[in-house]
């Protein structure tokens, strides 16, 4: 009968069984293989969705361990379970308290924006050899910069490029531009973003510097900046559009 159909899809019975089926083989799966049993309780609540899921993160990677696998799984397991690297960084430093769990485990905090707390783990772990560690030390200006500390976001910059002068980063660069924007030296940082986005992969300091100048009430230069994004973003290749389509949208907003 028609009220049994949906459309011109599978009848409601076969696909009700088909996705019983389905999830019955994940759950075997996982308690055959002995992954996280809780993966058992999202799989029944959540039938289709985290039969999906379970795919993805558990069983695609393990049958290709392509880059793209890779990229897969840490997409899918930073929507399904955000804290998840935070809660294993917790283990892993509460069984050893090396400088190496210290920092990973500030930048889980970080990434969950536990910003007060990942400012201490950075705190107890950036002395003695790491003092200096750049890629650290900008990882702590960010967390500064999170948290307001627009200053000490600068002076920490400042001390990364005291101790390691040949080093280089358009994260700490663009961090430079928009902290010095934050303290209100808007020619500083006008300067600084000029010659970021000289050399800057991807849309974020060219937008960025177009919403400067535009506060500047330089509406020509602006609009430059911000006409230029969309036409390197209209003639990129899709995975760069994925990417940056949030700054994009900012720009043409904004022309």
């Amino acid at each position: 009968m028609d009220i049994f159909k949906i459309d011109k899809g599978l009848p409601v019975p076969i696909i009700m069984i088909a996705t019983i089926a389905v999830q019955i083989m994940c759950v075997v799966h996982v308690m055959r293989t002995g992954r996280n049993t809780y993966w058992i309780m999202f799989i029944i609540m959540a039938p289709l969705i985290g039969a999906i899921a379970y795919f993805i993160v558990e069983i695609l990677p393990g049958a290709s361990k392509s880059p793209q696998a890779g990229k897969l799984k840490k997409s899918a397991v930073k929507i399904l379970d955000p804290s998840r690297e935070y809660r294993a960084a917790k283990d892993a430093l509460n069984e050893t308290s090396s400088t190496d769990n210290y920092l990973r485990m500030a930048a889980a905090a970080a990434a969950t924006e536990h910003y007060d707390e990942a400012l201490e783990f950075y705190e107890v772990a950036l002395v003695g050899p790491f003092a200096h560690h750049p890629e650290s030390l900008v990882k702590l200006a960010t967390v500064q910069y999170a948290l307001g500390n627009h200053q000490t976001c600068l002076d920490t910059l400042d001390r990364c490029k005291t101790h390691n002068p040949n080093f280089d980063s358009q994260e700490g660069h663009l961090l430079h531009a928009m902290a010095l924007q934050a303290l209100g030296r808007m020619d500083e940082a006008a300067s600084s973003f000029e010659a970021l986005v000289v050399y800057a992969l991807g849309e974020e300091a060219r937008v960025r510097y177009g919403l400067l100048l535009r506060d500047m009430g330089d509406e020509e230069a602006a609009a430059e900046m911000f006409a230029e994004t969309i036409a390197r973003y209209n003639r990129s290749p899709k995975h760069y559009q994925r990417r940056e389509k949030a700054w994009y949208n900012t720009a043409r907003n904004n022309l």
